[in-house]
């Protein structure tokens, strides 16, 4: 909270909300959750360009790939890791100005109003509570879609459009592959291996340390704690490419497109929705229609239908989410123009 109060005066002149460091952390460890934390954010226009940006940060899936391409193309340098989470800051950053240099959206100052909540010690339980449900997460995760999408992977590496056992080089990997590799050849990195890699790489990040294993065979060479080849004279002898050419594919894979999941998120959160406001005159039944809507009670005769559906049949958390209200209970607010009142409802929505 302490940290969204100092920024916001900074992420204002970029197009962001000082509540956007809230998704940016959260990200930090899943860019889908951080991309949900965005609802926070009143302003519709930061709100959406806080969901497009925060897959720029490195989440926790990313951070195998830079573990291996650090250790493999850089294994006396400190350095590799943390610039990779600056770089991804600076295109938030840079991201925000594009976004409000293509939207149009002025820079309007508003008041920032947030809770700070008390300092206090960090509760144990909690952590491990925590700890023990973001494991319980990743290993469903690595048992299920990384599991047979390394399996996918293996197979289609391992045979040919007949079936047949053939080398990777003639497999139905290799055929999927190339023409993508084509493309990447500008880029340092036209070789199929690591072209199927970013492939399988929007599934899951993690699955281009899984698919590079695969093509390449990594099984046979050792690796130290450290994620240090020791055999096959390094990333350089192992990969077929430069130092320079395994960090650019390395920012490839971080800051391309994130994996689907990430992508649903954003197209949810950014999606168009429409906003309305019920106006007439006094005593016109506006504050019984709306509680109808929010089902805070129901008809007692006939039905309440949404788009064909009756509204008994929707879930009521989820109703009363998608819809926010300003009840004339809110006196203040009589003093508003009618457009403001509208943009003080409880949900983005």
């Amino acid at each position: 909270s302490r940290a969204a109060v100092v920024l916001d005066p900074i992420f204002k002149k970029v197009g962001l909300s000082g509540k956007s460091v809230i998704p940016l952390v959260v990200g930090t460890g899943c860019s889908v959750p951080g991309i949900m934390a965005g609802r926070t954010i009143r302003d519709e226009n930061e709100r959406r360009a806080t969901a497009m940006l925060t897959p720029f940060i490195p989440c926790g899936a990313k951070i195998p790939v830079i573990a291996l391409f650090a250790g493999a193309f850089f294994p006396e340098s400190k350095w590799v890791s943390p610039v990779m989470y600056f770089v991804g800051i600076l295109l938030v950053l840079l991201g925000g100005l594009l976004v409000k240099a293509i939207t149009g959206y002025k820079y309007r100052k508003s008041y920032f109003i947030i809770e700070l909540p008390e300092y206090k010690i960090p509760s144990l339980w909690k952590a491990i509570v925590s700890m023990c449900s973001r494991g319980k997460a990743y290993i469903i995760k690595a048992g299920t879609i990384i599991l047979v999408c390394n399996a996918i992977v293996t197979i289609m590496s391992s045979y040919n459009w007949s079936l047949q056992a053939v080398d990777p080089s003639a497999s139905i990997l290799h055929d999927i592959a190339t023409p993508f590799a084509v493309i990447m050849i500008p880029l340092g990195f036209g070789a199929w291996q690591l072209a199927a890699a970013a492939i399988t790489g929007f599934i899951a990040k993690e699955e281009v340390v899984g698919t590079l294993a695969a093509v390449f065979a990594v099984e046979s060479t050792i690796i130290n704690e450290d994620f240090e080849l020791l055999q096959m004279g390094g990333g350089e002898a192992l990969f077929g490419i430069t130092a320079v050419a395994g960090l650019a594919y390395l920012m490839f894979n971080l800051y391309t497109p994130p994996c689907f999941a990430a992508i649903g998120a954003m197209n949810s959160e950014i999606e168009k929705r429409r906003t309305f406001a019920i106006v007439s005159h006094p005593d016109a039944g506006k504050t019984t229609l709306t509680k109808l809507l929010l089902r805070l009670y129901d008809v007692s005769s006939g039905e309440l239908m949404i788009n064909g559906k009756n509204i008994k049949d929707y879930d009521v958390h989820d109703l009363r989410l998608n819809i926010g209200t300003v009840f004339q209970d809110v006196r203040v607010l009589y003093r508003m123009q009618c457009s403001r009142r509208v943009s003080a409802t409880r949900s983005p929505e």
